[in-house]
């Protein structure tokens, strides 16, 4: 027992002292020894700013350093990174080769950059072009409460810009939405449709959503308004026929009947182009007392009439 403890305990300073040397003194040996380690490193591509990558690339490389194991051990802030500088270059195939040389890598690091791998890529590159599309209205799913009628669908906006890759752009003639679920519905919505672009290289601007307006009314049924007197204010125009018909959507709750006196049919005096003896127009209609705004005239027959001059027949 006093011998262990004149081991341990005798000259204690002194014995801790040579402990910690001959550590360091191992440390300083073992650490002379190059070794070689395999380090993953993002890769930044630098490229025009009209410039598009399209193909798929790696976000990092793999490199291999040599150094102590100290240096391995305690890497200097700032990770390394791989560097391509493509700023240069023009649309495009472009097989770039990785080398040594252009790891970014801390020089107080101690580190030898070896070699890279793979050893090189293939980029492609494409100019970056911008269009305006129309939005398409968004597809409504379902069907109202009984009893009630989608009477119209307004959404806005109706055009965007898109941006993007050439080769991606340009086939794009129009985007879609979302549906918009107008099931059960019993009064009007506003709500909003995501865009529905499937190729995430192109981007939207505004990026959405659209607003969707569903305005919602009363079932409303067909009818005919006919013996409509067709008038203008030009005495030297004859009209034919001087009588048309209206096809009229009309709320089924609207008990009024209505008449030929509830609607007027007019032909604007200029529509009569310089010398012409003859043309055909379509008539201006308006409900006269607009007993309710849900009434909307659908059709009018004929479309069109025939405007003559005074005096000139057929």
């Amino acid at each position: 027992m006093n011998f262990i403890r004149r081991v341990f305990l005798e000259n204690w300073l002194l014995k801790l002292t040579a402990i910690t040397l001959a550590f360091f003194l191992w440390l300083s040996v073992r650490g002379d020894r190059n070794v070689e380690r395999i380090l993953t490193v993002s890769l930044e591509i630098r490229i025009p700013r009209n410039m598009e990558i399209t193909n798929d690339r790696p976000s990092f490389v793999e490199v291999t350093v040599r150094g102590t194991p100290t240096n391995l051990g305690f890497l200097p802030p700032g990770p390394p990174a791989y560097t391509i500088d493509l700023q240069s270059a023009g649309e495009g195939t472009h097989d770039v080769p990785l080398s040594a040389a252009n790891v970014r890598i801390s020089a107080a690091s101690g580190l030898e950059v070896l070699r890279v791998s793979p050893p090189r890529i293939t980029l492609v590159l494409e100019q970056t072009i911008t269009k305006e599309v129309p939005v398409v209205l968004p597809p409504l799913r379902g069907e109202p409460a009984s009893g009630f009628d989608i009477y119209k669908v307004t959404y806005w906006p109706t055009r965007i810009a898109i941006s993007g890759p050439r080769s991606r752009v340009n086939p794009v003639g129009q985007i879609n939405t979302a549906p918009v679920s107008v099931d059960g519905l019993s009064q009007s919505l506003r709500t909003f449709a995501s865009l529905r672009i499937e190729d995430h290289s192109i981007r939207a601007e505004p990026a959405g959503p659209v607003e969707v307006n569903v305005q919602l009314g009363v079932h409303r049924e067909s009818r005919t308004i006919a013996g409509i007197p067709v008038t203008t204010e030009d005495p030297s125009l004859k009209i034919t026929p001087a009588r048309i018909s209206l096809q009229v959507l009309v709320p089924v709750t609207l008990k009024e009947k209505l008449g030929p006196d509830n609607f007027s049919a007019t032909i604007p005096a200029a529509s009569m182009e310089g010398s012409a003896e003859e043309t055909k127009v379509k008539p201006q209609v308006r409900l006269v007392d607009p007993i309710d705004p849900a009434i909307v005239i659908e059709r009018i027959r004929p479309a069109e009439v025939t405007v003559r001059r005074s005096g000139k027949g057929p």
